[in-house]
């Protein structure tokens, strides 16, 4: 509810081994952004909030990623998967790079 407090928390988990994907069902207005109209605007959720957690500055490493689907149960499991991996990856091989993780490459 406390937006300042969640960018800061997000900000202070930046030093530490985290990594938040957040998922939010329903249109994105961040996905629809080239699409313009009255009748997207209608059909689309108000993720802003999540969406600038996920592109935010003032963190040490990129820890967070955002996606939004219309229907979790309409995409096979493996599409979800690639979802929820797309940054994360990347996220794992900066946070070795600075110290964060520990272990195999």
């Amino acid at each position: 509810m406390d937006e300042s407090l969640t960018k800061s928390m997000l900000q202070s988990a930046s030093y530490e081994p985290l990594f938040w994907q957040f998922m939010a069902i329903g249109k994105s207005n961040k996905s629809l952004k080239k699409k313009k109209g009255m009748f997207n605007s209608l059909f689309t959720s108000d993720f802003r909030f999540l969406e600038a957690l996920d592109d935010m500055s003032g963190r040490f490493i990129d820890n967070a990623d955002f996606f939004s689907i219309e229907d979790p149960s309409s995409i096979p499991d493996d599409e979800l998967y690639n979802l929820l991996m797309q940054e994360y990856p990347a996220w794992v091989k900066e946070a070795r790079s600075k110290g964060l993780l520990q272990g195999h490459k």
